[in-house]
């Protein structure tokens, strides 16, 4: 491994741990094409047990994050888990890479009212 990088992935890891943000690095090129919900009401899951027993639709609007989206969570996970297990139930590979208007599914147990 040539010496920049060390220094770069040295330099990155303390930004990481400095700032509390999750990075989620992704391998490939794959492209996610998320199909909109025309009803976009709360359903149940086939996953009776954990973290989704009920999913609520939630459309991407401008400033929105995975993390912020995730304040008011209040279990026994921590929050980056439940991020990644919001990523993985919307196959999502990179929650920088939310696109306003995106429908993606949280699970019942967030409240998104302000």
């Amino acid at each position: 491994m040539k010496k920049w990088m060390n220094w770069t992935i040295a330099i990155l890891t303390i930004a990481v741990i400095l700032s509390g943000v999750t990075i989620v690095f992704a391998m490939g090129n794959e492209s996610n094409s998320h199909q909109i919900d025309p009803s976009l009401q709360t359903k149940e899951t086939a996953e009776p047990s954990g973290l989704y027993e009920t999913e609520t639709p939630y459309k991407i609007q401008s400033g929105d994050s995975l993390w912020k989206l995730t304040a008011s969570y209040s279990g026994t996970l921590s929050r980056q888990d439940v991020i990644l297990q919001i990523m993985a139930h919307n196959d999502l590979t990179d929650a920088a890479k939310l696109q306003i208007h995106q429908v993606i599914y949280l699970p019942g147990c967030l409240s998104l009212t302000d």
